[in-house]
């Protein structure tokens, strides 16, 4: 299974109550054979109270702007994107700050199957410096998580995955799309996939629903 994005409520993700983007086009594919285990009504409840008390936590406006998780049930934003995509916008905002001799010479053995994420030289080098100027999308992960519509400094680590801000990704994403001429033969992707990502921050801020990252 690949990387998914949807813009939803985080107890509807956890009981898996939705139809992945991949079924859409294979309606015979049976659930159980995909996605992660559904959590119970009673854990998807709790896990969603224990998410959102770690985004209040550490929001930069807890008082004014608190953010509050809307009674919405419906799916606003819900497409396959691919670890491949994501982790290309995320090499290339880490080499906007640290540019290596091994610039992009990722091909079709970096960027295909058993490829590893943490060889690729600009992330590493952010990695072990932590420190970049897009952190939302170079710290956080690439199989799982949130993007909340709400200030935070730096990605929220919790037990579900990193907690990051749309306001802050809507930011970094056209910082990426500015530069994106500095990608090369990857232009053309590199501006694609912030374009595709850019979809879900419009939903998650009209509808205050967090995008999720479902790997």
């Amino acid at each position: 299974m690949g990387l998914d994005i949807h813009v939803m409520r985080p107890r509807k993700f956890f009981l898996r109550d939705f139809v992945l983007p991949v079924q859409r086009h294979l309606p015979d594919i049976p659930v159980q054979t995909i996605g992660a285990t559904p959590m119970t009504a009673f854990e998807a409840d709790v896990a969603e109270k224990q998410v959102i008390k770690a985004v209040r936590l550490k929001q930069l406006d807890q008082v004014q702007n608190r953010y509050v998780l809307p009674e919405d049930d419906a799916i606003h934003f819900s497409e396959q994107f691919s670890y491949d995509r994501f982790n290309l916008l995320r090499e290339f905002a880490a080499f906007l700050d640290y540019p290596q001799k091994r610039y992009f010479l990722w091909g079709d053995r970096a960027f295909g199957e058993g490829y590893d994420v943490a060889a690729l030289p600009s992330l590493k080098a952010a990695w072990q410096r932590r420190r970049a100027h897009c952190p939302h999308l170079v710290f956080h992960e690439d199989m799982r998580g949130f993007y909340f519509p709400t200030r935070l400094t730096f990605p929220v680590e919790s037990h579900f995955g990193f907690l990051g801000s749309t306001f802050s990704l809507r930011e970094e994403l056209e910082q990426v799309t500015m530069r994106a001429h500095l990608a090369r033969d990857y232009r053309e992707a590199v501006t694609e996939a912030a374009a595709l990502l850019m979809q879900a921050v419009e939903a998650s801020e009209q509808s205050l629903l967090p995008i999720v990252l479902d790997g």
